[in-house]
């Protein structure tokens, strides 16, 4: 889940092609945080909030975990994941600089601080695994299950039970008094944040971690020539591993750390700031003109005028024949629209944001209204290449509306599957938006899965009669279906703001705009009937094969152009 509030998000593009997510905070000399698995840098919020007031922090996604692409590896090593991590901090070109790591953050540290110290000045490795070869053995055997969507659902009661497990035995897969952690769980969020990031990683949430099984701590240690602290919280599973390490070469110690968080947290950032290197904070402001020309990439924007991240697929040629912007479906994300981005990107500038409170833009959406401010701000920000398009479908239709209304210049409108369309429509859906607050039961996870599956056979999602049964191909598109369900699950209920302002204004109450063409699936029994009212209502409306919605849909775009 998107809890990071203080902290600023950036993609970074390697000179390998690949995206690494960071978290950035603070100021000051830099500092780089890496988690442990199967997490995300969300999971270093609250250090990097303690670590603010002293360093610019770079809190990253390790490769395949949250939104960093995995490294092109059948089988990556820990060495890999170091040798990659520097590779950022060449792309940064920040020099050199101190690293703090965790579990198997700690283990890419060391291996940072061991192959590279002309760019590692120290490191502190807080909860470094020191597991003998039989322990790594049992967890490479067992420990790593495939995590695989399953149609009928049986992969979110497996995910839940498996969080749970982990906060109440370790390993999380041996049940037994003597695997039994002393403590209480941790908060029903913290429980959902580790789900919504295993949802994120997939199966690939094995990678990092099988590394890290692989990897034998004791063999980098004799060979440091930086200073490297080696610490744990007493209420860290890991604490006992530190009677195992071997003998420290001169200038690395070990430091018991208090379980207070405050504390802990203090004394983290005394022990970085005595190895600060010569590192200088990098200029991570993006480039607006680099953002909208080149290949189709994901970047993080923030615009001033909105002041909070936004998730942006975007791209094109160096003289686009107009810009597109598409809107998703609520709930939904950018990268719904990925298929036809990738056919439209080198004739037109493409821009696929995921509207605030969605995926992984940032909260900031209380209202339909909240989010056309939040899109005014984003064309606002970016260079014009007119003519604009905006396609938006389902509940982001009302948003489009609504935007173009507010625009200098009216823009052409492509009204996909409008949500709701008429009054009649917006009664219906009343009922769209679901309670998906965390649950300890995992009733939410099982909910929104339920939601997108059964959005897969009806439109809307809760209306199961036949009047609303939409057309079923030859199979599910069960990837798909995950990829909208790890969306979801970053804000499960972000968009509702958004959904509920949408569903008050039906397109029929709009009136005809200049401009404006609307699309209907063709699968719907009501289809017909749908499409004469809004034609009375003066809307050129045409019926699209649902299995041909991506060339109709380019199709309607080359005539407006």
């Amino acid at each position: 889940m998107n809890s990071d509030t203080g902290l600023q998000r950036h993609v970074v593009h390697l000179a390998d092609g690949r995206a690494v997510h960071l978290r950035t905070s603070g100021s000051g000399p830099p500092v780089l945080l890496c988690h442990e698995s199967p997490r995300s840098s969300v999971a270093l919020t609250l250090l990097a909030g303690f670590l603010a007031d002293r360093f610019t922090v770079l809190a990253m996604d390790t490769p395949g975990y949250g939104l960093s692409d995995p490294l092109p590896l059948d089988r990556p090593e820990i060495p890999d994941y170091a040798d990659a991590a520097i590779g950022l901090l060449d792309a940064l070109n920040v020099g050199r600089l101190p690293v703090y790591g965790t579990h198997t953050g700690a283990s890419i540290a060391v291996e940072m601080a061991r192959r590279h110290p002309d760019r590692i000045a120290g490191a502190v490795l807080d909860g470094y695994p020191v597991f003998t070869p039989a322990e790594r053995a049992a967890f490479l055997d067992s420990y790593l299950p495939p995590f695989r969507p399953d149609a009928h659902g049986g992969h979110v009661a497996w995910l839940w039970s498996r969080v749970r497990d982990q906060f109440t035995v370790f390993p999380w897969n041996l049940w037994g008094a003597a695997a039994r952690l002393p403590r209480d769980p941790p908060p029903l969020a913290l429980h959902d944040q580790v789900a919504a990031d295993i949802l994120r990683a997939g199966d690939g949430y094995r990678t990092g971690y099988a590394a890290a099984f692989r990897h034998h701590g004791p063999g980098p240690v004799p060979h440091l020539k930086v200073p490297v602290t080696f610490a744990a919280r007493t209420d860290d599973l890991l604490f006992d591993q530190l009677a195992r390490l071997p003998d420290l070469p001169e200038g690395c110690t070990i430091l018991p750390l208090d379980p207070d968080r405050p504390a802990w947290g203090a004394v983290i950032a005394d022990t970085l700031a005595g190895t600060t290197g010569d590192g200088t904070a990098p200029d991570l402001a993006p480039d607006p003109a680099a953002i909208v020309a080149g290949p189709l990439r994901r970047q993080m924007v923030r615009p001033a005028r909105h002041g909070a991240d936004i998730m942006l697929h975007a791209g094109g040629p160096a003289a686009p024949d107009g810009t597109l912007l598409f809107l998703h479906d609520l709930p939904g994300a950018g990268r719904d629209w990925r298929p036809l981005l990738q056919r439209c990107v080198a004739r037109y500038r493409v821009l696929a944001p995921d509207l605030p409170g969605c995926a992984d833009s940032a909260a900031g959406a209380d209202s339909l209204d909240d989010a056309v401010a939040a899109m005014l701000a984003l064309l606002e920000m970016l260079p014009a290449a007119p003519p604009l398009t905006i396609v938006a479908r389902g509940l982001s239709v009302p948003l489009a509306l609504t935007l173009a209304g507010s625009l200098p210049a009216r823009p052409r409108l492509l009204l996909c599957d409008p949500a709701p369309a008429t009054a009649t429509e917006a009664e219906r859906y009343q009922d769209y938006l679901p309670d998906l607050a965390p649950r300890w039961d995992g009733g939410h996870l099982f909910a929104a899965w339920t939601m997108l599956r059964d959005g897969l056979v009806y439109r809307p999602w809760h209306d199961r009669r036949h009047h609303a049964a939409r057309h079923l191909g030859d199979e599910m598109d069960l990837a798909g279906l995950h990829d909208r369900f790890a969306d979801l699950m970053q804000q499960p209920q972000g968009w509702h703001g958004t959904a509920m302002g949408a569903i008050g204004r039906p397109l029929s109450h709009a009136g005809p705009r200049d401009g404006a063409q609307v699309l209907l699936g063709a699968d719907l029994p009501a289809v017909v009937g749908l499409r004469e009212t809004l034609r009375s209502a003066g809307f050129a409306v045409d019926l699209v094969d649902p299995l041909a919605w991506p060339d109709a849909i380019l199709a309607a775009v080359a005539a407006a152009h």
